[in-house]
C-alpha cells in the first residue's frame, strides 16, 4: 500500500513539476530525450525509484525501448502510459511531452481533452496544440 502511494506522488510530480521543469530548461518539445530527463533526476527532486514512468511520459517509444529492452525488465511503454492516462488522462494514452506541459499549465484539463477527440485525422485530440 505504501508503496502504491509513493507510485502515485511520485507520477504526480512527473506530470505537474518535472514536465514543466523540462519545458522551462530544455524548450517545448514533443519528447525530450533520456539525458535531458536524467539531469532532471541527477539534483535529488524527484523520486527515481518510478523514473520509468516519466521516460514513458516524456521521452519518445524509441528511446524507451532501446533503453528498457537492454534491462530485461516488465514494464511496456504502453503499459506504463496507459496506468497514468487512466487517473489523468480519460485513458488516451496517445499524447506527448508537449501535451503534458500543457496539462500541468492549466491549458486543457480532462473536459477539454475529451471535447476535442478526433478534432483532426491524425491528432488523438490530446496533442495539446489546439
Amino acid at each position: 500500500m505504501f508503496r502504491l502511494l509513493k507510485r502515485r506522488k511520485a507520477i504526480k510530480s512527473y506530470i505537474y513539476r518535472l514536465s514543466l521543469e523540462l519545458h522551462r530548461r530544455f524548450g517545448e518539445k514533443r519528447f525530450y530525450s533520456f539525458e535531458e530527463v536524467d539531469r532532471l533526476f541527477e539534483n535529488g527532486k524527484y523520486d527515481k525509484a518510478f523514473s520509468a514512468y516519466a521516460y514513458a511520459l516524456l521521452c519518445s517509444r524509441s528511446s524507451f525501448d532501446s533503453y528498457f529492452s537492454q534491462l530485461k525488465v516488465n514494464c511496456t511503454y504502453d503499459g506504463l502510459r496507459k496506468f497514468v492516462a487512466k487517473k489523468y488522462f480519460s485513458g488516451i494514452i496517445d499524447f506527448d511531452a508537449s501535451s503534458i506541459v500543457h496539462f500541468a499549465k492549466g491549458v486543457g484539463d480532462k473536459s477539454y481533452y475529451e471535447s476535442n477527440l478526433g478534432s483532426s485525422s491524425n491528432d488523438s485530440g490530446f496533442s495539446g496544440h489546439h
